[in-house]
Parts: structure tokens; sequence; C-alpha cells
């Protein structure tokens, strides 16, 4: 299925389990109080969460190794940089949010040699573009200016 929105979460996957379908994958996290709601209503039936946070009895969580591109991408922002600093604008410190800045991090400083601070921004939301832009606004002109600045993907209703 596509497009499928937060407050559609719980519906979904109850049709898909009326269509016969007994594997069934949420592709972010925002889906995990309803897949775990869901879960209890059909035992029988497997969920698995990208990027969840809660497991239960039939609800596993998955994920892919996206740090590997944060890495590379540490590297390539190590070579841009002019002033040593890269700006990172993050939903939330997650695990998997931290990892891929630690990642960023470490390759820029090998790029450079150890003269590379991150700056991170948390704007608590993966859904809006608006507390993004802020973020990314906050960083120019300031003290702690950074060129370049990245902004973390999406989630899954990201704009």
């Amino acid at each position: 299925m596509e497009e499928v929105a937060v407050e559609q979460a719980e519906q979904t996957p109850c049709e898909l389990v009326g269509e016969g379908y007994t594997l069934i994958f949420a592709t972010a996290p925002e889906y995990s109080d309803a897949v775990l709601t869901v879960a209890n209503e059909f035992p029988e039936t497997r969920f698995e969460v990208c990027r969840g946070d809660t497991t239960a009895g039939n609800v596993v969580t998955y994920d892919g190794r996206i740090y590997q591109i944060f890495y590379l991408l540490g590297g390539i922002l190590g070579e841009m940089t002019v002033t040593g600093k890269i700006g990172f604008i993050a939903p939330e410190p997650n695990v998997e949010v931290i990892r891929d800045i630690n990642a960023l991090t470490i390759a820029g400083r090998i790029i450079r040699y150890e003269d590379i601070t991150v700056h991170v921004r948390w704007t608590g939301s993966w859904n809006y573009l608006e507390a993004d832009l802020q973020a990314a606004r906050a960083d120019r002109g300031g003290r702690r200016c950074a060129d370049p600045v990245h902004l973390q993907p999406r989630g899954a209703e990201g704009g």
C-alpha cells in the first residue's frame, strides 16, 4: 500500500489481515503505536516496524544500515566545509539518528584531520518542514554558523 496517513495506521493493517496477509511491514516509526494496537487483535499475524522502538510477541523492528551513507556524506561535507563546522538538522535524539551523526562526524574528521565540529539542531519533529527551516536559519550569521548544513531525511508524512 502507498501513502498511508498516520491517522489510518490502524485501519490499513486490519484491512490487510482481512485480505489474508500474515506478515505486514510498517515503513516508519510513526506507525508503531497503531501497529501495537492492531497486533493485539491479530496474534497470528506478524508485524515489522521500520525504526520502531517497541516490540511485542508478534511485533519486531527493522532498520537499514543508513549510517554507511552518512559516513560517505561526512567525507563529502568534510571536503566542502570552509569553516570546519558542519550543521546537522535532526528530528529527535534516537539511536538511529545519533548513529548517523556519529558516522558523519567520524568521516568528516578523517578528511579534515579532526578539524571538524558538527553542530546539531533538534527540531523535535520528523514531519514539520517549518521546524527544519527555522533550525537551518538559526545557524545563519550567528556565532555557530555552519557550512554546509545537512537535513535528516523525512518521516512517514514528511514534505
